[in-house]
């Protein structure tokens, strides 16, 4: 038996419009003026990765990166493969690094397929990057995630110098980068500073070795504003981009809100003083 639906179009048109008087405005001029508070802060040679995962924290992927890319950041930093193929279907041209592990690793291939920058945080995920990236006859740049204490994705210490060879051995992996990701950086100075040494201590060791890696980053948003030390060759900025104060509000309160959520009055009424409202008088 064969259905027709004579209004389905007119119904759906009226589903699909927001009738409630409430809205998000995004204000880019503050994104920009927030960008440009966080660079003022790091030296001519520290770039920036200005995160955008979770749809730019809720205001919006496509327009923040759009904004983000025309003030010159150096990376975008993404918590998908969705995230990171949404930015390359509107034309993004900023390098794009996804920082979350890549499982199951078949879904490496449209990642190397689109040039998109790989976290690898695993030997076994260096050598099924090694494999797709010579299947599809393609280069990737990878940046190594070294743990030193978050105790989530990264390898360890211990396994950070056979990752390392690993990552080298393969020509068709390029080593662009190495990272550790803080637990604490806006309320445990003593464990930051830990990582801290233990992450450097480990870059000095490949640097002797003669591993050369153009970005080495560690900063997250409270640690690019508490830590200058923590800077290195490459922050990533994520929730001070959009005017998140990791701190108590009188220290670096010079950050702007991005978002603005707004609504309309939609009912007033007069009563004396001391007259219940709504249920049980509240």
């Amino acid at each position: 038996m064969r259905l027709k639906h004579t209004a389905s179009k007119k119904l759906f048109f009226y589903e699909n419009k927001i009738y409630r008087p409430i809205w998000a405005e995004i204000n880019h001029s503050a994104i920009k003026h927030n960008y440009k508070h966080l660079a003022s802060k790091l030296a001519l040679d520290c770039a920036m990765l200005s995160v955008v995962k979770a749809n730019a924290y809720g205001h919006g992927l496509i327009e923040i990166a759009q904004t983000l890319e025309s003030l010159g950041t150096r990376f975008l930093g993404v918590a998908s493969v969705e995230e990171a193929l949404s930015l390359k279907k509107n034309k993004i041209q900023t390098p794009i690094l996804i920082l979350g592990n890549i499982f199951p690793f078949e879904n490496l291939v449209p990642v190397i397929k689109f040039n998109i920058r790989v976290t690898v945080a695993s030997l076994e995920s260096a050598a099924q990057c090694a494999n797709f990236a010579r299947k599809l006859r393609k280069k990737v740049y990878v940046h190594a995630k070294i743990d030193t204490g978050m105790n989530r994705i990264g390898v360890s210490l211990q396994n950070g110098l056979a990752l390392i060879q690993m990552i080298r051995k393969n020509p068709e992996l390029k080593l662009e980068g190495l990272y550790t990701h803080f637990s604490g950086s806006s309320e445990d100075p003593g464990f930051t500073s830990r990582q801290l040494e233990l992450f450097t201590q480990f870059a000095r060791t490949l640097k002797s070795a003669g591993v050369q890696i153009p970005y080495i980053h560690c900063a997250n948003s409270a640690a690019l504003l508490k830590y200058p030390q923590a800077h290195l060759t490459l922050v990533r900025p994520g929730l001070a981009l959009y005017g998140a104060n990791p701190f108590h509000p009188k220290r670096y309160n010079l950050l702007e809100p991005v978002l603005s959520w707004k609504s309309r009055i939609v009912f007033i009424k007069d009563v004396e003083a001391g007259t219940p409202i709504s249920y049980a008088g509240a």
